[in-house]
């Protein structure tokens, strides 16, 4: 199967969503796959010159001409933004999905990287609950030990025992 008839298959968006995109977004996606059509078309045209053939060039330069000019009058409306890298990568003939794939690891790595810092935080706060107890136990007396981090590690309880308690000098 060609390119070509792979593309014209083909009914996923390129957006890689479960959610419906916008009209904007498949328009342009519309208008993409069509001069990739066209550029296609054209080098297929100009790699087998026959007499024959000779307005299949010129039809798919008028098709690429025509989706270049859609996608000039789309600019205005449309707010994606592609970062550099991947454009690089694109003109360098390499595949700008490694360009998720690394973006991907990078923010895994730091998610656990993060993850590490709220465990040793959440130990070191049992240890020293732990310790406050065992050392002072007067200042806790009528305080229940706090349950120390959440179930989902997205805060922390922090509770001040010596809030409301009443000095004797």
């Amino acid at each position: 199967m060609d390119q070509s008839s792979h593309l014209s298959q083909s009914n996923t968006s390129l957006i890689g969503s479960t959610t419906r995109p916008d009209p904007t977004t498949l328009e342009l996606e519309s208008t993409l796959l069509t001069l990739f059509q066209s550029l296609t078309e054209m080098q297929v045209a100009a790699s087998s010159v026959q007499p024959t053939k000779e307005g299949l060039a010129a039809g798919a330069a008028s098709r690429t001409l025509d989706s270049l000019f859609q996608l000039s009058e789309m600019k205005p409306r449309i707010e994606a933004k592609v970062p550099m890298e991947v454009l690089d990568l694109i003109d360098q003939d390499k595949n700008p999905h490694q360009f998720t794939r690394n973006k991907i690891e990078e923010a895994v790595g730091s998610n656990q990287y993060s993850h590490g810092k709220l465990q040793a935080i959440s130990s070191y706060h049992s240890l020293l609950e732990k310790s406050l107890l065992e050392n002072f136990p007067e200042l806790l007396q009528d305080e229940q030990p706090t349950a120390g981090l959440a179930n989902d590690h997205t805060e922390m309880k922090v509770e001040e025992p010596m809030r409301n308690k009443q000095f004797v000098g």
